[in-house]
């Protein structure tokens, strides 16, 4: 007996994602490049003793631009903050070559920012603090794209 199978749109999406993936890791392995990520330094969170800044947020001071460009694109992605602004200064910035090769940059589309020493987990804030996060780190961006 054969059986036909009815893909909706999100399956087939979803199918499609999957070999997306899976062709590019094939391709990625057959070219040899490798890229060397350093050790995640320890990661603070909301509970972390100084973490925050005075006003319930982490300072971004430190983070540069791989590191802004993969925070930004959390901050997109995970609907913490939407605008125009953001995406055309997260696109700005990723595409340019020192991002492409910087581990900060997976580092931060995971949610961690870097502060320094340490990194902090912005996925610890409640959503008002998380998009105040992604308010700085757009003028931060906009910062670094004008250097």
């Amino acid at each position: 007996m054969i059986r036909f199978f009815a893909f909706s749109p999100r399956r087939f999406m979803t199918a499609s994602l999957l070999g997306a993936i899976l062709c590019s890791g094939t391709a990625f392995a057959q070219t040899g490049a490798s890229i060397t990520v350093p050790a995640l330094p320890p990661v603070a969170t909301v509970s972390t003793p100084g973490a925050l800044g005075p006003f319930g947020v982490p300072l971004i001071d430190h983070a540069d631009a791989g590191n802004v460009a993969g925070l930004l694109a959390k901050c997109i992605s995970a609907d913490y903050y939407d605008g125009t602004a953001i995406r055309v200064a997260a696109r700005t910035l990723a595409a340019r070559a020192d991002v492409q090769n910087d581990p900060w940059y997976a580092f931060g589309g995971t949610g961690l920012l870097q502060t320094g020493s340490a990194a902090f987990d912005i996925n610890s804030l409640d959503h008002d603090h998380r998009g105040e996060v992604c308010a700085q780190l757009k003028d931060r961006a906009y910062s670094l794209i004008s250097q």
